[in-house]
């Protein structure tokens, strides 16, 4: 179904008027700031997904299945709630990635994927030996050195 631009433009008003409705529900129970009225909330909001680029589905109608691409909005610093400059519109799927995460998480789990795919590319991750799992992912080195110290004994790095 093709809609036209007013009846685009009316679908979206009401649809950020609605999830505004919401942020205020969600901002009361969780005891945040909640500032932004609904005439904010269209200004900011995109058309596509800042983070992804797919386009938000403002105004959809009809099948409700797929809601990755469905507007949500974001706190971008979750403790001082919906407030002006505090607030941005990103998809679903984007919020849903990062929500019980914060900035940390995301990066760590960003450079163990990239070090892995890295791996994979070189020839593939080394599998642990099956009839040692205790000794699965421990570096050995190619030429231990051997240190037969009495003082080395005693502190127990021999």
């Amino acid at each position: 179904m093709n809609l036209s631009e007013d009846d685009y433009l009316r679908l979206k008003r009401q649809h950020v008027s609605k999830l505004r409705f919401e942020a205020k529900r969600r901002a009361k129970e969780k005891n945040v700031p909640f500032d932004v009225d609904t005439k904010y909330l269209i200004t900011i909001a995109p058309e596509n997904c800042p983070i992804f680029k797919t386009r938000l589905q403002w105004a959809y109608i009809g099948d409700r299945s797929s809601t990755d691409d469905r507007p949500s909005l974001d706190r971008i610093i979750p403790e001082k709630g919906y407030v002006k400059g505090n607030v941005a519109w990103i998809s679903l799927k984007a919020n849903r990635i990062k929500s019980d995460v914060n900035e940390t998480d995301l990066y760590a789990v960003a450079d163990w994927l990239h070090k892995k795919r890295k791996e994979v590319e070189r020839g593939g991750a080394i599998p642990p030996i099956m009839d040692d799992p205790a000794f699965a992912y421990i570096a050995r080195p190619a030429n231990p050195k051997i240190v037969n110290d009495e003082k080395a004994r005693e502190r127990g790095s021999y």
